[in-house]
């Protein structure tokens, strides 16, 4: 039979070795296939292991066009893992961005309903927890890898649902790491300070692999599928993905579980990396920096004595950004700083990043937030029957209570209707929050009473009763 080269390209350990091997009739296998063949067996164990633990994930979520009433809540399918046994997921927040609960369909086709425990809109990080039913044991799940190990030229495999397809997994290699500003503003008025450290991978991706695992070799998770670059006017993938570190995810994640939100340190300056180090282009008024008495052209070089002197300016930003987010509110650091070729320091305390830079939309009624009212809404009249309560009751309807707030140890229940705040009727939430307002600036007072209804069964009167929650939590 006529004698045939067979060339297998194999990219083990980010070097490229080319095999060669002459094949005749009857000829048993060469030592080189047979180590591409046991590549290929330990490649389609990783995907046949990490499968269970890859979901698609469904959900309305706020990414559609932007409008004067915000944006169009449209139905988004992405993909998630489950990274804790208890069934907790990792997914991007723009999956579920807006969005309470979502709906998660493993690989297998069952189909199960999760709530979003936290999403951070710097990082594009987001949480679900699976909702526990009866005989649930312990479910599978994905290990977080060091991805600073991470090595250009390494293998990658790309686990998710693209383009609605049920289950996908693609290889490849990673290109690069660090990429940064790959993301710009939503819209004009987009405040929202993105961290952006992104590993890059030819591993193919494409709409719906978004929240997906990025696994190395021994199965670990080293990067959460975020996005693709693509042609202008064109949504076809041109070879070029990203994947958010899992360092990154762990901490975010974390924080999120324990927290429900990202609570980061605030500096409040405007700025560009120089050779000398950080150049102070603005400082936004009424910050900490604007306090501390920091001054356009002034140049930061070191923090608490920790020198910024990265050479790359894309690592120099990355360096600043992380020193200034992952420390402590209420922190005091200390900056040196160049000002017109002298050397002084600035002491500046940290305060918690502004909602409107952390990506969250500040409450229109913080004082009904603060005390864990949500979803507050005025009771009209000619509706409370609608809702359990005598015709012609008004006062503020409680949609929602967060677990273990002032409000949540007061008793005030989800469906409540406040109709009293020390005595003063109200019947919006405007007047509950205006109330509440008055009474954080009378000294003399010591407790928040509240006069709540709950809704009666069908024919039976509604209860009232009194709560009372101490002033000190509208105070803090």
């Amino acid at each position: 039979m006529k004698r045939s080269h067979l060339l297998l390209a194999l990219l083990l350990g980010g070097s490229l070795v080319l095999v060669f091997s002459q094949c005749q009739s009857g000829q048993q296998p060469s030592t080189d296939i047979s180590i591409a063949e046991s590549f290929e067996t330990a490649l389609a164990d990783v995907v046949e292991r990490s499968r269970p633990a890859v979901v698609s994930i469904s959900a309305n979520a706020n990414v559609g066009s932007r409008s004067r009433f915000g944006f169009e809540s449209i139905p988004v399918t992405g993909a998630g893992f489950i990274f804790r046994p208890e069934g907790y997921l990792l997914t991007n927040e723009h999956v579920v961005s807006g969005s309470r609960t979502a709906r998660v369909r493993f690989t297998n086709g069952n189909v199960r309903n999760a709530r979003v425990i936290g999403s951070d809109p710097n990082t594009d990080i987001a949480v679900l927890k699976i909702e526990a039913m009866e005989g649930d044991d312990e479910f599978p799940s994905l290990k977080l890898g060091d991805s600073d190990s991470v090595r250009v030229g390494q293998f990658a495999v790309s686990l998710g649902n693209p383009l609605q397809l049920n289950f996908s997994a693609n290889i490849g290699i990673v290109s690069a790491k660090g990429r940064q500003n790959l993301i710009g503003r939503r819209t004009e008025d987009d405040k929202v300070i993105r961290y952006q450290d992104f590993i890059q991978t030819d591993a193919y991706m494409n709409v719906g692999n978004s929240g997906g695992p990025l696994l190395n070799l021994r199965g670990e998770v080293v990067g959460i599928n975020t996005m693709i670059r693509t042609r202008q006017s064109s949504d076809q993938y041109i070879g070029l993905g990203f994947a958010i570190p899992s360092n990154i995810a762990q901490i975010i994640s974390d924080q999120l579980i324990e927290r429900g939100r990202i609570v980061r340190g605030w500096l409040g300056i405007e700025y560009r990396t120089e050779p000398e180090g950080i150049l102070v282009w603005d400082v936004v008024k009424e910050s900490p920096a604007g306090e501390a008495g920091f001054q356009r052209n002034d140049i930061i070089f070191a923090i608490d004595s920790k020198p910024l002197n990265a050479a790359d300016p894309n690592e120099l930003q990355k360096q600043f950004q992380w020193m200034i987010a992952m420390s402590p509110v209420g922190k005091k650091m200390r900056f040196k700083t160049l000002r017109g070729g002298e050397e002084i320091d600035i002491d500046v305390i940290l305060s918690e990043m502004p909602a409107k830079h952390a990506g969250r939309e500040a409450p229109r009624y913080p004082l009904t937030a603060q005390l864990g009212f949500r979803g507050v809404k005025k009771m009209w009249p000619n509706v409370a029957a609608d809702y359990h309560f005598l015709e012609g009751d008004v006062g503020a309807y409680i949609g929602k209570v967060t677990e273990d707030s002032a409000a949540d140890q007061a008793g005030i229940r989800e469906g409540d209707l406040v109709t009293e705040v020390n005595g003063k009727a109200v019947s919006s939430p405007a007047e509950l929050e205006s109330a509440l307002f008055h009474l954080t600036n009378d000294e003399k007072e010591k407790t928040v009473s509240f006069t709540v209804k709950s809704p009666g069964e069908a024919m039976s009167e509604p209860s009232a009763r009194e709560a009372a929650i101490p002033i000190e939590a509208l105070r803090k």
